[in-house]
């Protein structure tokens, strides 16, 4: 894949400057599986955290 930024080849679907301005990023292919890898790891974590035995408290618990 091509940064459209910076004119290289990206081979590993990493963004190298996710924290710096980017006028493509809204077309970025580059961004968008970067930003999907992001929430699949974000959404296992919760998962974690939710499976977690003893540390479940619901609305009304005491």
């Amino acid at each position: 894949m091509l940064c459209m930024k910076k004119d290289i080849e990206i081979r590993d679907e990493t963004c190298r400057d996710p924290n710096i301005y980017c006028k493509f990023r809204s077309g970025c292919m580059i961004w968008y599986l970067y930003k999907e890898r992001l929430r699949k790891i974000r959404l296992e974590e919760k998962e974690k955290i939710e499976e977690s035995p003893g540390l479940n408290y619901k609305k009304g618990d005491v």
